[in-house]
Order: C-alpha cells, then sequence, then structure tokens
C-alpha cells in the first residue's frame, strides 16, 4: 500500500487521505418511510445482526433478478424504518417499528423483539451515517471526443436500467476473476440507494442495487472514473444476467477469462454501465455534470438531438422520458 501512495507522488497525482473501505461480512443501509417513498438515512459496514432477526430467514430479494417477486403488499403502518442486509450473494431485507419493538419480514410475519435485540436495533438507528463523499479521479486522454456519435434515444434503449441514485458504500473490491491471484486485474462493486426509476427490464424495484466497476482504489480503467461515494448520480446500467445463456445462468455467476486465468467475477444481481464514461451522470446542485477526471472536463455532447450533460437535473430526466418519442436513429 505504502508503495502504491509513493508511487502516486511520483507521477504528480494527489492521493486521497481517505479511500472507502470495502465490507467485510456485508453492508447495512437503512432507509426511512417519508409519505410514499423510502429516504436514504444512512450505512453501516460493521454491524451483527440481533439472532431474532438472522435466524428467521429474512426473505431474499429474487436471484436471478428477472424471477417474480414473492413480496406481499404489506401494511407499513407503524413500520418506518427499512434495513436492507446486502452480501455478496444476496441481499435481504426487513421493516423494523422501534415504537413497538417490532420486526416484519417481506412475507408479513411480524416478530416480538427481546429487549436487548431492540436496543440493538435502535443503535443501528443511531449509528447509520450517510456516506461521505469520497472518490479518485481518473486519467481520461485529452483526445477524448466531445461529440459522441449516437444520441438519448440509443443509450436509453441499451439501458436495462435507468436510475436516479446515490452511492453509499464499497460491497466489494476483488481480482478479476476471483481466482486471479496476480491481482493484474481489480473491481469494485458500488452500493446505490435508488430514488427514482425511469426504466427497469424486470419486476424488482429494489431501493438497493449493485453495480460492478472494472478497477479499484489505486487501479482504474482508462475512461472509466470509478463512482464517488456519497455522490448522486443518473446511471444507465445493463444487467448481464439477461444475455447469458441457459448454459451460463447455470454457473450461478458471471465470469470472465483475464491473462490465462479463467473463472467467476461477479454475481447476477450486479449490474454494469451500458458505456464507461457516458453513462454515469454526475448530480451537483440541481445540475447534470460529466464525471470527475484528472486530466480534462468532458463536456460531452450527444451528435444531435436533446443533451444530459450541462443542464438542470429536471431537464434531463424529462429528455429521457421523452427519449421514446425521438427519432429512430444512432
Amino acid at each position: 500500500m505504502m508503495i502504491l501512495y509513493l508511487l502516486t507522488l511520483l507521477l504528480g497525482l494527489n492521493p486521497p487521505k481517505t479511500q472507502p473501505q470495502p465490507a467485510q461480512n456485508g453492508v447495512l443501509v437503512v432507509f426511512k418511510r417519508v409519505g410514499t417513498a423510502d429516504r436514504y438515512q444512512g450505512t453501516l459496514d460493521k454491524f451483527t445482526l440481533p439472532p431474532t432477526v438472522a435466524n428467521k430467514g429474512l426473505l431474499s430479494f429474487p436471484n436471478p433478478p428477472n424471477k417474480p417477486s414473492t413480496q406481499t403488499n404489506l401494511d407499513r403502518q407503524g413500520y418506518p424504518y427499512l434495513f436492507y442486509v446486502v452480501k455478496n450473494e444476496n441481499t435481504t431485507s426487513f421493516y423494523y417499528s422501534p415504537d413497538s419493538k417490532r420486526f416484519q419480514d417481506e412475507e408479513g410475519a411480524i416478530v416480538n423483539l427481546p429487549s436487548n435485540e431492540d436496543a440493538l436495533l435502535k443503535s443501528f438507528l443511531s449509528k447509520a451515517k450517510p456516506a461521505p463523499i469520497q472518490h479518485r479521479p481518473v486519467h481520461v486522454d485529452a483526445s477524448y471526443p466531445g461529440t459522441i456519435d449516437f444520441h438519448l434515444k440509443f443509450l436509453c434503449k441499451a439501458a436495462d436500467y435507468i436510475v436516479v441514485g446515490r452511492v453509499v458504500g464499497v460491497l466489494r473490491e476483488g481480482n478479476t476473476p476471483f481466482n486471479n491471484t496476480n491481482g493484474s486485474s481489480k473491481h469494485t462493486v458500488f452500493l446505490i440507494a435508488v430514488e427514482r426509476y425511469l426504466k427497469s427490464a424486470t419486476p424488482q424495484a429494489p431501493a438497493i442495487i449493485k453495480i460492478w466497476q472494472v478497477g479499484s482504489w489505486y487501479s482504474h480503467a482508462s475512461g472509466d472514473p470509478l463512482l464517488g461515494v456519497g455522490e448522486r448520480y443518473l446511471l444507465f446500467l445493463r444487467l448481464p444476467y439477461l444475455q447469458l445463456s441457459r448454459k451460463d445462468r447455470m454457473l450461478g455467476y458471471t465470469r470472465a477469462f483475464v491473462d490465462g486465468v479463467e473463472g467467476p467475477d461477479g454475481y447476477f444481481d450486479e449490474m454494469i454501465f451500458v458505456h464507461p464514461l457516458n453513462s454515469q451522470i454526475l448530480l451537483r446542485d440541481g445540475m447534470t455534470l460529466a464525471p470527475n477526471t484528472q486530466d480534462i472536463t468532458p463536456h460531452w455532447r450527444f451528435r444531435q438531438g436533446p443533451q444530459i450533460i450541462d443542464v438542470t437535473e429536471q431537464q434531463a430526466l424529462q429528455n429521457i422520458l421523452d427519449a421514446p418519442n425521438l427519432p429512430l436513429e444512432r
């Protein structure tokens, strides 16, 4: 780690004082019901679930994610908090009422909590803080084109999901594939608290999604800036699972071949960008910006038609919603 730090100094980079830490045993993400929406409250990457909750066998989100959900229409009255327990292999959730000292799983089962376990969940509410902004810009070739040779309708059509959300943590930093022990290729899995779905190719619309990205804190793919923890984005995403053959789906994971090593590199519920640079739009102060880069500020534009960079967030979202009515051109 120190050698890498010194190299960044020699190369003239500005190494950050801190970096997002991947979770060891999963991530706990807390939401609170406000009106008809669940609002992100905070993240914990060090926690132990109360035995009563852990032993209940919480209902997992469907994996593969294109399967119909068994979630029932639950009465949220009196259960204002939603806990997501996110691990590499699965995501589970439950609702919690600090007033009645009860939790409710996604099948509607209501369970009373012993006082000591209720106190533990209450401590999670106080300890879970919004993820602080942490990101490191990546070098992008200064010759990167300012005009993109396709337009908004093409980008929207290529996406399985279009979401607005905040990066709330890092689930995993790993080798690509997992068994590539020389560490020559890395990936990072980020967690996104979704505020809004503008498009979804599957029946599921969870408040938490996972994004698999090439690179790690000290190793990036050129032109593919890592997401910034704590930042808000407009994202255009694909779900690789949907493109897998029946044979590959039976494996239970996605796979990669790097440096002569073949093996698993991700899970079925992990999404990727439609395009590395043009599929992540930074949202700040009501405006849309290109992602952070070390060398240039790529104020890129589509060849023609409505734009989604350097416009108001409201205008960008409206342009996306109107995209199906655009002429069918590339």
